[in-house]
């Protein structure tokens, strides 16, 4: 990468998280939804443009833009629109890691310290891998979409991981935002233990495959 281009990505990037940094305050659910277009198809690429900035910022949580789309689009829609949104918040940051290279993950490592771990972890480029780094979440989602990238993990895998990790926040948080006004609902409550019972188990997988590296 030229130095006159890695300037400019170091700009685009500051220039989005200041200004993710700035409207916070109005990146809520109550604030989306009252800006949101009445025309579906406008609001399906304003939810896109919504993920595409949540995939380069720490800033906005994921799961927040999974609600809404329960609360502004019908189910199976809101699901699809979900699927879209995650395929650009995966893809968006594992590309710019990708192009920032070794230099990215010094930058990321220094920044982020917990990323250290990833360093005795990610020395392999398996599918099971992916998956269990995107589930357990200890690692912001946009760090380890930078960080994957950097080290030059394979897209597919990578992908294919990442959805997969993320495929039951697909379903259940715009569930929990169409039943947001009524928490004591059984689809609602029933949402919040898939995510419990999911999160738990990809815990225990997580722990058992750390088990089984140190063994080696």
């Amino acid at each position: 990468m030229k130095k006159w281009q890695k300037t400019g990505l170091l700009i685009v990037w500051c220039i989005i998280i200041a200004g993710c940094f700035y409207f916070r305050k109005e990146l809520t659910t109550e604030q989306i939804l009252n800006h949101t277009p009445g025309n579906l198809l406008a609001a399906f690429f304003m939810m896109m443009g919504l993920f595409a900035v949540k995939s380069v910022s720490v800033v906005i949580y994921s799961g927040l833009l999974f609600a809404v789309s329960g609360m502004i689009f019908p189910m199976k829609f809101a699901i699809a629109v979900n699927f879209c949104g995650a395929a650009i918040m995966v893809t968006l940051p594992w590309l710019i890691g990708k192009k920032g290279g070794g230099t990215m993950v010094s930058s990321i490592m220094k920044k982020y310290p917990k990323t250290e771990k990833l360093k005795e972890i990610c020395t392999g480029k398996g599918f099971i891998l992916t998956f269990l780094l995107r589930v357990i979440g200890k690692i912001p989602s946009d760090v380890l979409s930078l960080y994957l990238g950097a080290i030059g993990i394979d897209y597919k895998v990578y992908f294919a991981g990442s959805m997969l990790g993320l495929l039951p926040h697909l379903f259940t948080f715009p569930i929990m935002g169409m039943n947001i006004q009524n928490i004591h609902s059984t689809e609602f409550r029933i949402s919040v233990g898939i995510e419990a019972i999911y999160m738990a188990c990809s815990a225990g997988l997580y722990w058992i495959y750390s088990k089984k590296r140190k063994r080696k």
